[in-house]
């Protein structure tokens, strides 16, 4: 029985953090730090975040809001590999399906906007139809490099880690992103900074490439390896479950 009542402990905290990004250490000692580019954008300077501390999570996967597009914009990039680096949306159903949103030609205050058609279309812009379409409009970020690509959903990358961070909005802070005017940075508009590199040789300072998008929300879709833990566990309950029944049928004959 105790056996029992520890697995089931174990299984609820597994389905528990299933889904949810495991915050990770962004660097802020060295260059311009990710910390910084969110203070130089508030418009009173102040760094109203802490890179660390108030991390966005799930932030695997999203979705565009009811008003059918999302408005993206580059904030900077800190890279050698700026000239080189793409960013898009891949289908959360197929990481190999890809739409690019910006090139290496795109820099600060470069836009885009994203939506889906009723076939699940990406459509980028005033209605221009790309001619991919997505399983389902469930979409995950990824950025191309000279070193690989990577996933917004660490359990998508070669080595399990997690390459891009996420920071929501507080509807009271004012912001002020390239040639845009100043505004309230909402709840609906999220900042995603970006690791160029594979662990071992990142500096992990996450501002390689640094973009705001607007009107989306996360959805909570399990890590693959969290989900097989979860899984994992509850196969073990079933087996405990299955052994005490046994017991008490043997229990029962024996009394007969």
């Amino acid at each position: 029985m105790k056996i029992f009542r520890h697995l089931l402990t174990v299984t609820a905290g597994s389905l528990l953090l299933a889904g949810q990004a495991f915050a990770v250490t962004v660097q802020t000692g060295s260059e311009t730090s990710l910390q910084q580019i969110l203070g130089d954008i508030a418009v009173d300077g102040d760094n109203f975040i802490d890179v660390n501390a108030d991390q966005y999570t799930p932030s695997s996967f999203w979705k565009v809001q009811g008003s059918g597009g999302s408005f993206s914009q580059i904030i900077i990039e800190i890279t050698a590999n700026s000239g080189s680096n793409a960013l898009g949306i891949f289908d959360a159903a197929d990481k190999t399906n890809r739409v690019e949103l910006y090139n290496g030609s795109a820099s600060t205050g470069s836009q885009q906007v994203i939506g889906f058609d009723t076939s699940n279309q990406v459509v980028l812009g005033l209605g221009n139809a790309t001619g991919t379409f997505f399983s389902d409009s469930l979409f995950g970020f990824y950025l191309d490099t000279p070193n690989g690509i990577f996933y917004s959903s660490p359990g998508l990358n070669d080595d399990g880690n997690q390459y891009m961070v996420a920071y929501q909005g507080n509807d009271d802070e004012i912001i002020q992103v390239g040639n845009s005017a100043a505004g309230a940075w909402g709840s609906n508009e999220y900042i995603f900074g970006w690791e160029d590199t594979f662990l071992p040789g990142s500096d992990q300072d996450f501002q390689d490439f640094v973009f705001i998008a607007e009107s989306i929300y996360s959805v909570n879709v399990p890590e693959p390896s969290e989900l097989a833990l979860a899984l994992f566990g509850l196969g073990l309950i079933g087996v405990g479950v299955a052994a005490r029944r046994s017991r008490r049928s043997d229990d029962t004959t024996l009394a007969i």
